[in-house]
């Protein structure tokens, strides 16, 4: 059979162009791959995030073993568990004089049943029991006496008290009570009416706690004034922000705080807007300790920013990328924290030297992160480019002077800002157990007696009075500022 050159250029050509279909497809296929494998990559990543290694609560980590128990930067003491020796007990004993004596006689010899009525007592031996007496709400009547004056013939009353406005009301002590339960312990609405009737057998209305609240609020304007002007004048504050719910909406709750005071304001926004009207960091100029978000940067202040977030996503990428500048940047930090707890002396040449590491350190991070991460300029879309995370931590380390600032003031209290997370986690407790605000002016309430009891407790006082203080005649009670 004769075969033509015709056909065979023709099936070669045929072959050309299947062939080119399949590189095509090929390439198209590793592409795909490529991209599928990225997405995995960063699927696995997520699913391994948990309390130490991002800002992810601890609550929200899955049951199990933890790949590494030593994440912490916690280190074991090396002292035995318990009560060390000085601590001081809390052991019940017994008082001197008790309220109540119940004499327990001994008239029967219980051996051989003869009377010992008559018997001298050699020895008195004693057990007291603490309890709280029976609950009984006592109801004080003002009476407020109508007279005629005899000369003028015209009528006068006497004056009630200030606090003493309606015909039948609830005391300073049960409203404190009320503020102390809904705020603080986070009881809702009806939990804490039903708790009112068992206990006191009191019978409150829902209506009547939210009036309790409004009524708190409004006389803790000025006290939240105060402390906002205080606060201002600090030298060292701790700034941070977490969301919430409201009536289905997000809003977002800031803190600002210092050893000694705390506020807490409610906003729909989270950047510089809410900061501003929150009226504290514009006449703000100290050191703000506050976990890098992007809105404190438009503050003249003084940065100290969270060791605690740093080395958690420094451990995310130790775990979850080949990068070698996680460990080396770790090590640097941790060093210079143990130095300055242990009250190591740090002269100007090891300061310079620790400097330096760090800065090389980040430098060598950058490099790292450029070839793991080729940044991808291709992308489609409006808005920013998407980053790595490597290269986003790499941006927030490079701020050198910020994220060292607890080594040079050596004030290692900067190294975290554990202070103002303090502040907010009770407002995810509070989201947990009696669910979202149903208003604005509710989580506004709630910010602004939830700052005062703070304020109250950091300074040694008792939450309960101070908050009975607000609805008695007497001024509201307010902290010793130096």
């Amino acid at each position: 059979m004769e075969i033509k050159i015709e056909d065979l250029l023709r099936k070669i050509a045929e072959l050309e162009h299947q062939f080119s279909k399949a590189l095509a497809r090929i390439e198209e296929l590793e592409k795909e791959n490529k991209k599928l494998k990225a997405e995995n990559a960063a699927l696995k990543a997520r699913l391994g995030m948990n309390s130490s290694n991002s800002s992810f609560p601890p609550s929200s980590d899955k049951f199990g073993k933890k790949k590494d128990k030593n994440r912490s930067l916690r280190k074991k003491s090396g002292k035995a568990s318990g009560g060390q020796i000085g601590h001081k007990g809390s052991t019940l004993k017994k008082v001197d004089n008790p309220d109540f004596v119940v004499e327990l006689p001994n008239d029967i010899c219980p051996h051989c049943a003869a009377n010992l009525k008559d018997v001298k007592v050699e020895e008195v031996k004693t057990r007291q029991v603490f309890d709280i007496p029976e609950i009984k709400i006592n109801v004080t009547e003002y009476q407020a006496h109508l007279k005629t004056c005899p000369h003028c013939n015209k009528k006068s009353i006497s004056e009630f008290p200030e606090n003493v406005t309606h015909n039948a009301q609830y005391g300073a002590n049960i409203k404190g009570l009320i503020l102390n339960l809904n705020v603080y312990h986070c009881l809702p609405y009806k939990r804490l009416t039903e708790l009112l009737i068992d206990v006191f057998n009191l019978k409150i209305s829902e209506g009547t706690i939210y009036n309790t609240l409004k009524t708190a609020h409004t006389k803790l304007e000025k006290v939240e004034n105060f402390f906002k002007e205080q606060l201002a004048k600090s030298e060292v504050a701790h700034a941070d922000e977490t969301g919430t719910k409201v009536n289905g909406f997000r809003r977002w709750i800031h803190s600002f705080s210092n050893d000694k005071l705390t506020v807490l304001t409610s906003h729909k926004n989270r950047g510089k807007k809410a900061i501003v009207e929150a009226g504290i960091l514009p006449n703000f100029h100290g050191i703000l300790s506050h976990d890098c978000w992007y809105a404190y940067d438009c503050f003249n202040v003084t940065h100290a920013l969270c060791n605690a977030h740093l080395l958690r996503e420094l451990n995310f990428l130790e775990e979850n990328t080949e990068l070698k500048f996680p460990t080396k940047v770790k090590d640097i930090l941790i060093t210079l924290k143990d130095m300055i707890d242990s009250g190591a002396e740090i002269d100007e040449k090891t300061e310079l030297d620790f400097y330096l590491k760090y800065m090389f350190a980040v430098e060598q991070g950058y490099l790292e992160e450029r070839i793991h991460y080729p940044f991808d300029n291709t992308q489609v879309g409006r808005g920013k480019k998407k980053r790595s995370k490597a290269f986003n931590l790499l941006k927030r380390l490079s701020r050198h002077a910020d994220v060292l600032t607890f080594f040079l003031e050596r004030d290692s209290a900067l190294f975290t800002n554990n202070d103002a997370e303090r502040e907010i986690r009770n407002v995810k407790i509070k989201s947990k157990v009696q669910g979202a605000f149903r208003s604005d002016l509710g989580s506004e309430i709630y910010c602004r007696v939830r700052g005062y009891i703070a304020t109250m407790k950091k300074n040694g006082q008792n939450q309960y009075e101070a908050l009975k203080s607000i609805f008695e005649l007497c001024d509201i009670m307010l902290p010793v500022i130096s």
